[in-house]
C-alpha cells in the first residue's frame, strides 16, 4: 500500500475517535491501529509522516472515504 495515504487515513480514523468520544479497544483495535502507524512510519521520513497525519486530522469524513475509495480502485 502507500503509507503516505495510510498516514493520511489513521489521522484521520484518530479524529474520528476523537469526536466520536469512544475509547479505542485496548485489546482489538488499539495493537493494530499502532502496527499500522509503525509500518507507515517506518517507511516515511519523520516530515512525511507528520505531514500526511497532519493533512489526515484535517479532512472531512467525505474526503477521507474519498480517498480509500481511490486508493483502493487503484489496486484493482
Amino acid at each position: 500500500g502507500n503509507p503516505h495515504v495510510a498516514a493520511q487515513l489513521l489521522g484521520h480514523s484518530e479524529i474520528f475517535w476523537r469526536q466520536a468520544n469512544f475509547p479505542r479497544d485496548p485489546t482489538f483495535d488499539k495493537p493494530y491501529f499502532d502496527r499500522f502507524i509503525s509500518a507507515a512510519r517506518a517507511k516515511l521520513s519523520e516530515a512525511e509522516f507528520t505531514s500526511a497525519w497532519a493533512a489526515g486530522l484535517k479532512m472531512t469524513q467525505e474526503e477521507a472515504i474519498e480517498l480509500a475509495s481511490k486508493t483502493v480502485e487503484e489496486m484493482l
